[in-house]
């Protein structure tokens, strides 16, 4: 029985959170010392505007609305039993699990992602009934090779070309037609 877990990467996910941590709680104390005059930090910030933070505030509340969701939809365990022939995704932080039977599957495509550095990320994505339904991301995952090898035995549907607002949707549980 061969069972793939999931790890997630430092460069991706963990320094996402993080950065995301840092954010809510420099949000947070801009916001109680902006609003109550309550200091639970010193702020980092080199200059003030009128002796006030709200330029603090609002640049940490947009960073916050940013890194958020994409920690909370991407803190996922993906879990690939061989034998079973299912593959899982967990949320770490809902614990909503979805299950699927490889027989219930497509297949997989796969796609790249390159950021503004031109590193490039490569992303693979269930697909089912011809809507893409879940994404495994090289970004997030360090063992991302180990996962894309546990899909052997699914058909390989080949390569698409990525775009941003699909990927969004799937982010987001909506199903995407392939």
């Amino acid at each position: 029985m061969t069972v793939i877990k999931s790890k997630f990467s430092i460069t991706g996910f963990w320094f996402l959170t993080l950065v995301t941590t840092y954010c809510l709680i420099n949000f947070t104390s801009s916001f109680l010392d902006f609003f109550f005059h309550i200091t639970i930090l010193k702020s980092l910030t080199l200059f003030r505007l009128d002796d006030s933070n709200l330029f603090e505030v609002g640049s940490f509340a947009i960073l916050s609305i940013l890194f958020t969701p994409i920690i909370c939809f991407n803190a996922v365990v993906v879990t690939i039993d061989s034998f079973d022939k299912t593959i899982s995704f967990k949320n770490v932080l809902s614990k909503k699990e979805r299950t699927y039977s490889f027989n219930e599957l497509d297949g997989f495509v796969d796609t790249y992602y390159k950021d503004g550095y031109q590193a490039k990320f490569n992303i693979i994505y269930l697909v089912k009934n011809d809507m893409r339904i879940e994404k495994i991301s090289g970004y997030f995952y360090s063992n991302y090779k180990d996962l894309k090898a546990g899909l052997e035995s699914l058909a390989y549907l080949g390569f698409r070309e990525f775009y941003l607002f699909k990927n969004l949707k799937i982010l987001f549980q909506q199903n995407v037609p392939d």
